[in-house]
Order: structure tokens, then C-alpha cells, then sequence
């Protein structure tokens, strides 16, 4: 359980996850799904509006089943009147593309409301976006898909998160990424450019100048901290 967070798109996307799910008129109970064997390759001049996706029905919505959600789970994604989506930010989850994309740009833009909840009372607001997903919808933890996440949480926005996975009957979902991998203060694994190549099949790399100092307090501020202040958009 996370934080609630107000989101606007520019296209493209293979699959927005949250730390927050259910919403639409998709029932928690539904299916878990696998994106197609083949994406489609984005055109180059061709726009994917986000949010119109979610008005057409074509985004799928898990919530994973250990959540506790107060009322109806579709309100946890909720589209404004000014056109943004707010996430609650009640239970772990993700909304996914029906369709399957490759060689896109994503571009978002967020902002983070205030009420945190469950194990993440207090803490800070976290939340991602998850990137060349496939398998099953809750493979990892339960919650999301076998990807790649682009990390969106206070004082660590800009970390990659390679998310390996396993179906429920074992069959391995390996992920990896090559990074210019160095570690800071702590021995944590950070990027610095120019450091030697590795290659990662779990793990967390962290943003350039992450805060060796960050703590997992609700507010949290990095002194290199580069996204705008909670309250305000950032563009990502």
C-alpha cells in the first residue's frame, strides 16, 4: 500500500504500473493476463494518448489479492474532471495496456497527493512505471509483471528496478539490464558513467546521485534531488 499519486501522459507507453491498483470497471477477481507474444512497433509520428486508453477500455487492472481496499476497487484509478488520473494509492497493483508495444518514448507527467497508507503509512511516496513487461499480472510479489521499472519514489526517482520473476508453476521469468555499474558509501549499486559494464538480473541501480543519507520517511528530499517538490509536476 502506497501513497496516492495525480498522473497526465504524452504517449507512448508498453505498460503503466503503479503501487496502487484495481480501478475502471474491472473487477480485483479477473483473470491474470499476458500481453501478446508480438508487440507492434510504434510508428514514428504516431501518438498513443495514455489516458484515452483508459477511456476506451483498453487497459487491464490488477490489484494483488492480500490488499486491503475500503470500498470499491475502482475508485483506486479515478480519471478527473481536468482530465488527470489520480491513484489512491490502496493496495499494491498496476493498470497495463491491453496491447503490447516496442521501440516507443514515454512521457508523463506526475505529481504526488498526500495520504499514505498500510505498511507505506508514513513512509515515502513511492510508485513506478513498468517498462518491456511480459508473463502472467502478479508473477512479481504478487503484484505486477516480470519488467524492468523506472522508479518513481521520494528521494529516489530515476532508480532501475530489474524485476525477475517466476510463474506460479515455477518456470523462471528472467530479466536483466547492462549498466556502467559503481557502488557508493554503503556498497549500494549506482550508476556511474564510465564505470565498468555489468549485467544485472535483480537488484536496484541507483540514480547517479541518489542520497547515500535517504531514509524511508514520508517527505524525504535528497540534496541532489532534481524533481520538483511533492505538490508540484514533475515531467518523467
Amino acid at each position: 500500500m502506497k501513497p496516492n499519486v495525480i498522473l497526465r501522459w504524452s504517449p507512448t507507453i508498453l505498460l503503466f504500473a503503479c503501487a496502487s491498483a484495481g480501478g475502471a470497471d474491472t473487477p480485483a477477481s479477473s483473470p491474470l493476463k499476458t500481453l501478446p507474444p508480438e508487440p507492434v512497433a510504434v510508428a514514428v509520428a504516431e501518438k498513443i494518448d495514455l489516458l484515452g486508453l483508459v477511456r476506451q477500455d483498453q487497459m487491464d487492472y490488477h490489484i494483488n489479492p492480500k490488499a486491503d481496499i475500503h470500498g470499491e476497487s475502482k475508485e483506486v484509478y479515478k480519471l478527473q474532471a481536468d482530465g488527470t488520473l489520480r491513484v489512491s494509492g490502496e493496495g499494491y497493483g498496476s493498470m497495463v495496456t491491453k496491447g503490447a508495444f516496442k521501440d516507443y518514448h514515454l512521457v508523463c507527467e506526475f505529481k504526488w497527493g498526500e495520504q499514505t497508507w498500510g505498511n507505506r503509512a508514513q513512509k515515502s511516496r513511492d510508485n513506478g512505471i513498468l517498462v518491456h513487461c511480459f508473463g502472467p499480472v502478479g508473477a512479481q510479489g504478487g503484484s505486477w509483471m516480470a519488467s524492468i521499472e523506472a522508479q518513481i519514489i521520494e528521494g529516489g526517482v530515476g532508480d532501475i528496478l530489474v524485476l525477475s520473476a517466476k510463474t506460479s508453476d515455477g518456470i523462471p521469468l528472467p530479466v536483466s539490464i547492462s549498466a556502467e555499474l559503481g557502488r557508493d558509501r554503503d556498497k549500494e549499486a549506482i550508476w556511474v558513467p564510465g564505470a565498468p559494464r555489468v549485467k544485472m538480473t535483480g537488484g536496484r541501480l541507483n540514480w547517479q546521485h541518489r542520497d547515500v543519507d535517504w531514509k524511508d520517511v514520508k517527505g524525504y528530499r535528497g540534496r541532489a534531488d532534481i524533481e520538483s517538490p511533492s505538490g508540484e509536476w514533475t515531467r518523467f
